[in-house]
């Protein structure tokens, strides 16, 4: 505590220096250098696919097979027509991660781990139940799986290609990510997990179809295991975020494909792009 005497000695000090001429006043002017390349922050922006900075490998869409010795191996940091960043995308499907029921392919996220920590990235994950685009041969969910729930028909969308609402499909998805989350969540080099249920590439087609209660059993096993490592979403489903948002541990990021969506898919889709007319309006909607 002070005196009044102090604090009055205080305020005259005070006083005294603010009523200094402005010239007596020292003042540091800073110029940054303007530069043309691109900032690299961590946790944001771009990210590498299917690859780290420097690998420059083809395209995958989702990896079904994959050898983690193909990756970090080159030894430079240049990406072929993109930046580099300090984020490695990488999503796999669930047949890849459990090939057998409840013996899981840790080996193969250990090593992405430990070549993102080496490339000074971290990874982002997801782990796709499935892909049934039209446009390639579908990557189905693991065959013990298949076995168990019997061979594919047609469902409510064509980005099924299982039954959601079997109770099965929500049991076994959910011991994996569940899994999943018990062995990684709050690694260092770990992101975040992008939370993936239904839907081709696990992007979510669908996703308003589901019941509510359903929906809930397949979003509960990443809120209830990942309580460090954030959780993403791509923008598709509101009810699937708002689920999200309401009783995730941790604030609720967003990711999604297509930066380069300006102009290839425009002229099919009288001028609509996923840019100019999806992505902001999704963005505002959303609360994101």
């Amino acid at each position: 505590m002070f005196s009044s005497k102090e604090v009055s000695a205080l305020l005259l000090v005070f006083m005294a220096v603010m009523l200094q001429p402005a010239a007596a006043q020292k003042i540091t002017v800073v110029r940054p250098v303007e530069i043309k390349d691109v900032l690299i922050n961590p946790g944001i922006g771009l990210t590498t696919f299917q690859m780290f900075n420097g690998d420059n490998l083809p395209f995958h869409d989702v990896l079904n097979e994959a050898d983690s010795k193909a990756y970090g191996k080159t030894g430079i940091e240049i990406n072929k027509e993109h930046p580099v960043t300090s984020i490695a995308y990488f999503r796999i499907q669930w047949s890849l991660l459990e090939p057998e029921q409840g013996k899981y392919r840790w080996d193969f996220i250990d090593a992405l781990l430990n070549t993102a920590h080496q490339k000074k990235q971290t990874l982002m994950l997801r782990v796709s139940p499935y892909r049934s685009d039209d446009d390639e041969a579908p990557q189905d969910v693991p065959a013990w799986y298949r076995k168990m729930v019997g061979p594919n028909t047609k469902y409510a969308t064509p980005k099924w290609l299982v039954d959601p609402e079997d109770p099965r499909y929500a049991k076994y998805f959910g011991a994996m990510i569940r899994a999943l989350g018990r062995r990684y969540d709050g690694h260092p080099d770990l992101e975040s997990i992008d939370a993936s249920i239904i839907g081709s590439a696990g992007e979510g087609g669908g996703t308003e179809l589901l019941l509510p209660q359903t929906m809930q059993n397949l979003m509960d096993p990443y809120i209830e295991t990942f309580k460090k490592t954030p959780l993403i979403s791509l923008l598709h489903g509101k009810k699937h975020i708002e689920y999200l948002k309401r009783n995730a541990a941790t604030p609720i990021g967003w990711r999604q494909d297509c930066l380069g969506d300006l102009g290839y898919w425009a002229a099919e889709q009288n001028g609509w792009t996923h840019m100019y007319d999806y992505y902001p309006q999704t963005i505002v909607e959303y609360d994101m």
